[in-house]
């Protein structure tokens, strides 16, 4: 039995349908599959289905089976001291080796973050001649999240060992690729059932509030490194920034309404506010960035020990008034007691 492995779209993830500019999937797919400009397009005629566009993007927008189900089977081995994977390209290289339904640049740095966190002593990834492979994206994605997991577990006691190794091509490629006999019955061991299929049809723009709570590879991601500890330092090679506050926050929550991932929170009672900031939440969307009437946030660039920090940290609080005209609560009042929408877009105040 064989698994779908064609990418699905999830456009209420998708940060693109609410005033972003992310284009992380159409950079990183090989075929040029993905149109974006007119809303999230897939052509499934050109589409390689090796999943490199689902581990670029850090929203979830896109979907693919292949990493989660081999993560799901590899939690299940009794024996992880050793673990063979072979991407969907090559022949098995033994009966216990897993098939990996997709190219081997589905697998983000969450997924090896986490296979690192199941303590695999080695894993051992067969793949071909990927330059030379019609099938995936050259590897380009995988090499990437390859660096950045060596990165981050840099100085992590008892470490696991990936192992990248060259295999014998398939003959022929098959039209959905089937997981090994132990993957398989590892799937159905977990209670998870392989899906049927998923709609063909391009996608036309949609603009949904979807979530606002992080990613669950992020969530993973956050909770692995916790319990890995690495060395707070270095860049954090995925997608993710820090924020500072320059200027005078309006408190309009403008920014904590529209985060896609609850990275910034703003509470306002009592005529006082808080507008806080989870670093390992946020997924360098630049959303909160456009937001913000006053300009006030500033990205800096994120480090390891954003993602290993636990708690929000405030990046403002105040007192809160409330606007002659609008009756708007804002931590900013003019002379006159307007906020300054009435103030500046309105000229209330110069008229009254």
């Amino acid at each position: 039995m064989a698994l779908s492995r064609r990418p699905v779209p999830d456009l209420a993830n998708c940060t693109r349908f609410k005033g972003g500019t992310c284009a992380r999937c159409r950079e990183a797919c090989p075929a040029g599959a993905l149109a974006i400009d007119d809303g999230l397009i897939l052509d499934t005629g050109r589409c390689r289905a090796c999943g490199a566009c689902v581990a670029a993007c850090p929203a979830e927008a896109l979907h693919h089976d292949a990493a989660r189900d081999l993560l799901r089977t590899i939690s299940q081995l009794m024996d992880r001291r050793e673990v063979v994977m072979a991407c969907f390209a090559v022949a098995a290289t033994s009966t216990e080796a897993l098939r990996l339904n997709g190219c081997l640049s589905c697998l983000g740095v969450e997924s090896l973050i986490h296979i690192a966190a199941l303590e695999v002593g080695e894993l051992r990834l067969v793949h071909g001649d990927c330059a030379a492979c019609a099938l995936g994206d050259g590897g380009r994605m995988f090499e990437l999240a390859l660096e950045a997991c060596e990165q981050l577990l840099d100085g992590v006691a008892n470490r696991t060992a990936f192992s990248p190794t060259r295999g014998a091509r398939r003959t022929g490629q098959a039209a959905s690729p089937a997981l090994s006999r132990r993957g398989f019955l590892g799937l159905i061991g977990s209670g998870l059932r392989p899906r049927s299929g998923e709609a063909d049809n391009a996608l036309g723009p949609v603009r949904a509030q979807g979530r606002q709570a992080p990613p669950a590879q992020r969530m993973s991601l956050h909770c692995d490194l916790r319990r890995l500890k690495p060395a707070a330092g270095g860049p954090a090679r995925v997608p993710a920034a820090g924020l500072e506050l320059r200027g005078d926050c309006q408190a309009c929550a403008a920014c904590a309404r529209i985060c896609p991932t609850g990275a910034l929170e703003f509470t306002g009672q009592g005529g006082e506010f808080r507008l806080g900031f989870t670093a390992w939440k946020c997924i360098d969307c630049g959303l909160c960035r456009t937001a913000c009437r006053a300009g006030c946030l500033v990205r800096l660039p994120a480090g390891l020990a954003a993602l290993l920090e636990e708690g929000a940290v405030p990046l403002a609080n105040g007192r809160l008034g409330t606007c002659k005209r609008c009756r708007a609560q804002t931590a900013v009042l003019d002379p006159a007691g307007y906020c300054p929408l009435c103030s500046g877009r309105f000229g209330v105040a110069e008229r009254a």
